[in-house]
């Protein structure tokens, strides 16, 4: 299982053009498949399931859902989640 921690910049207010903060947003806890290569620089695991937990909120991941990973000129990762979650009542 693989956990991640998104985070949002928030401006210090509407005047400036700088980003000075975070504000939490969720954190991600998934299982995967192993990766599949599509090119060098790319590739694409697929998320089998999951959960998503906020504040007050814990929704299931709903398939399909995948996360791109691709490796930039600067050896840094760029990566890229998408799907759908959804909350129960």
């Amino acid at each position: 299982m693989r956990a991640g921690t998104w985070v949002r910049r928030v401006p210090a207010d509407s005047k400036q053009s700088a980003w000075l903060g975070t504000e939490y947003i969720m954190t991600l806890y998934a299982t995967m498949d192993p990766a599949q290569p599509i090119e060098d620089t790319l590739s694409i695991f697929a998320v089998m399931g999951g959960l998503a937990v906020a504040l007050q909120i814990k929704a299931s991941i709903i398939q399909p859902a995948a996360d791109w990973t691709q490796r930039m000129p600067t050896t840094s990762l760029r990566s890229t989640r998408e799907g759908t979650i959804h909350r129960s009542s």
